[in-house]
């Protein structure tokens, strides 16, 4: 995956627990948000946090290549 792919995956995945994040502050809870809540926060979770090792451990590469 590319630099870019990455970064627009992990602001996807975060975003959506923004968004579900800011549905909770606003109170706004029907049945179908709550659903969808619980089937997409922790893969979203997971994918934000494993792009962004992803990402940090492909620019450390570049960083500290030799060539």
């Amino acid at each position: 995956m590319s630099k870019k792919n990455l970064m627009v995956v992990s602001l996807i995945c975060w975003g959506n627990i923004g968004l579900f994040y800011l549905l909770y502050l606003l109170k706004f809870e029907p049945v179908l948000v709550g659903v969808l809540r619980e089937l997409t926060l922790i893969p979203s979770f997971l994918g934000g946090v494993i792009c962004l090792m992803l990402l940090t451990y492909i620019l450390l590469k570049e960083k500290f290549s030799c060539y």
